[in-house]
């Protein structure tokens, strides 16, 4: 991995960010030793530099859903890159449930979340077609994988801290979550039941991560009050994750690796992201 430009301030507070994503300025200054309004200058020249991007991403084990399945096959690299471009948009046109797509010269592979196995089948024999149809798919070379949440746990979920503690030689202070990641407890399923307007405002939290509650409920015509007392009870009900992930290329790294491992039937299954 090369070495980036970023300061020893701005890796430190890039690598605060990343760990401490719900802190405000004043309570990360506090956690990594920098001066708040110093913080504050960082964290707004590295995102509009593009080094993170901030997301809230629905647990959908909490929303109805029963699976998260991995998908991953090798391609034929002379495909010609219009038909590789125009597979991705009908990708993301056609199957909402996939919400990571990753795609080289000879593979392609996706993440989704699916309410049950028999919907999860019906989505990935869509897409498996869709590869089919435009000559991509190698004979064989098709594999999908499925995590049910309730005999799963999942570890790491879009957390890069520690990979880039470790990259740049700094350890911050643990989190508390952190004492939990290895209690090995199986995940869970609930459905959280939601009113039609707390739908269209969890829509809005998740679509629009980087606005404040006030600028949300213009947004989505929502009062204010309302924004910032429902997205309480989602925190309360972890119904989503508030991450920022870092732009991984500009920090100097150069490859992702999808790595399968297969465990035996009884054992848990796992699955870091």
């Amino acid at each position: 991995m090369s070495k980036t430009s970023l300061s020893d301030n701005e890796t430190r507070t890039l690598l605060g960010l990343g760990k401490y994503p719900t802190l405000t300025d004043r309570q990360l200054s506090e956690r990594i030793g920098i001066q708040m309004s110093t913080v504050t200058a960082i964290k707004t020249r590295l995102k509009d530099l593009g080094y993170f991007i901030s997301v809230r991403v629905p647990n959908r084990q909490y929303l109805g859903a029963e699976i998260m399945s991995v998908t991953y096959a090798h391609t034929d690299p002379a495909v010609p890159e219009k038909t590789q471009v125009e597979v991705g948009r009908q990708l993301f046109e056609d199957f909402d449930e996939l919400f990571y797509i990753g795609a080289g010269p000879r593979y392609r592979f996706s993440m989704s979340m699916h309410r049950n196995y028999s919907s999860a089948c019906v989505v990935l024999d869509g897409v498996f077609d869709l590869y089919s149809s435009n000559g991509f798919l190698i004979p064989g070379e098709a594999h999908v994988v499925h995590f049910p949440f309730d005999r799963s746990k999942i570890y790491n979920f879009f957390d890069y801290s520690s990979l880039l503690e470790k990259a740049f030689g700094i350890k911050l202070p643990p989190r508390e979550s952190d004492r939990h990641i290895h209690d090995g407890e199986f995940g869970a399923i609930r459905t959280a039941k939601l009113s039609r307007i707390e739908r269209k405002v969890l829509r809005g939290l998740v679509q629009n991560p980087d606005l404040l509650d006030s600028n949300i409920s213009k947004r989505i015509d929502v009062t204010r009050q309302s924004v910032t007392k429902m997205r309480k009870r989602f925190e309360d009900l972890d119904l989503f994750n508030a991450l920022r992930v870092p732009n991984l290329e500009m920090l100097g790294f150069g490859v992702l690796a999808l790595v399968h491992t297969q465990y035996r039937p009884t054992s848990t299954c796992l699955l870091y992201t």
